[in-house]
Formats: C-alpha cells, structure tokens, sequence
C-alpha cells in the first residue's frame, strides 16, 4: 500500500512540475470553481483556430491523464497494465508538450494569451483535485 501511494505522490508530483514549467505562474485559490463553468462558445472568438486545438489537446490529455490517477487510486494492489498505461500517457504527454512548446509567445494575440492562461488554470486546478 505504502508503494502505491509513493508512486501516485511521485507520479502527480512531476506532472505537476512539468504542467507549471510549461505555463505561466497561476495562483489557483477557492474561488477558481467559479473560474471553472461552461464558457460561451462566443467567448473565444478572436483566438486563432490553431492555437485553440492545441490548447484543448493539452487540456484533453491531463484529462484524461486524472481518469487514469483516479482509476489508479481505487486499485488495491498495483500491477504491469498500470505501468503500461503510464508508460503510453508519458509518451503521449511528450508529444502534446511539443506542440505546446513550439508555440512562438511572442506572437500571441492577447485573446490568445487569455485563453492559453484560462486552460492552464482549468489543468493546474483539476490536477489539484486529484486524490483528495
């Protein structure tokens, strides 16, 4: 039991780290439920297509990233398939940080740089929730 809850603690540690070296620094704090509600498709326009998917492809992957922890919590005694499934989601982590890396900043249109902070926001908070 002891392993277990070592390897989720480590496990949820390093995303977390890697999530924040990739974004801004976001204060999250107990009003952020509220930051967190179904927006208005409206509320995107002037985002650039692009970068929208990519952003959403990040946000899918933690996800379903915390299914998977979620998942791993409930299991008693921990075998090879929860390794194989990290395993993928590290490899599938890596490919969707690099589309996310090779974003020019630089060239962010402020509605862009808005919603990049809003999904870093909406992850960092649900990576929070995992496990309490």
């Amino acid at each position: 039991m002891e392993t277990k809850k070592l390897l989720k603690t480590v496990l949820l540690t390093v995303l977390a780290v890697s999530v924040t070296a990739c974004g801004k620094n976001e204060t999250v704090n107990d009003e952020t439920e509220n930051v967190i509600q179904e927006e208005p498709v409206d509320k995107y326009q002037g985002v650039s297509s692009e970068f929208k998917e990519a952003m959403d492809s990040y946000e899918k992957f933690f996800d379903e990233f915390i299914i998977f922890m979620e998942k791993y919590s409930d299991i008693e005694e921990p075998d090879a398939s929860i390794m194989a499934d990290y395993l993928r989601y590290a490899s599938q982590y890596e490919k969707t940080v690099e589309k996310i890396q090779a974003i020019d900043e630089k060239e962010l249109s402020d509605e862009d740089a808005l919603y990049y902070a809003e999904v870093m926001l909406r992850i960092t908070y649900k990576l929070s929730k995992v496990g309490k």
